[in-house]
């Protein structure tokens, strides 16, 4: 009892400055300090979830960021494998029409009918075909990838 009393006068001398002197002074002394403690209490707590919710915030940013740096991540090797597959797809066209070139030239029907079915069956595969599987793996969480 005589802590409540000692917060009763501290508490007094604080509002007295204020002007809240009179209207303190009609609430019995132990209801003003069971009031002032669950304000109190209630502070805590609220300073407690404040503390989790931004915890929570700064985890779901840098959930973020992780993610942004892998779809990047990912951008760039689908990229450089676009670029690489088409190079490829360009050099092995560009053979086959000298081929082509070539047959027409000498005349070899065997060797037309063989660049022209080398054409069609490279035009004919797809390259994002590749690059879907190449997502599902990098999705996998077994996947590593070699850079060699």
């Amino acid at each position: 009892m005589s802590v409540k009393k000692d917060i009763i006068d501290v508490s007094v001398k604080k509002i007295s400055g204020s002007g809240l002197l009179k209207s303190v002074k009609k609430i019995p002394g132990t209801q003003l300090v069971d009031g002032l403690l669950q304000v109190q209490k209630a502070h805590s707590e609220y300073q407690i979830i404040r503390d989790q919710e931004i915890t929570k915030r700064l985890e779901i940013l840098s959930d973020r960021d992780i993610s942004i740096e892998k779809i990047r991540a990912q951008r760039d090797l689908i990229q450089s494998f676009v670029d690489a597959t088409f190079d490829e797809r360009k050099k092995a066209l560009k053979a086959q029409i000298r081929v082509l070139d070539h047959a027409l030239q000498k005349g070899d029907t065997a060797a037309l009918k063989f660049a022209l079915d080398s054409m069609v069956s490279t035009i004919k595969s797809s390259p994002f075909e590749n690059i879907a599987d190449m997502r599902a793996q990098l999705e996998s969480k077994d996947f590593v990838l070699r850079l060699e």
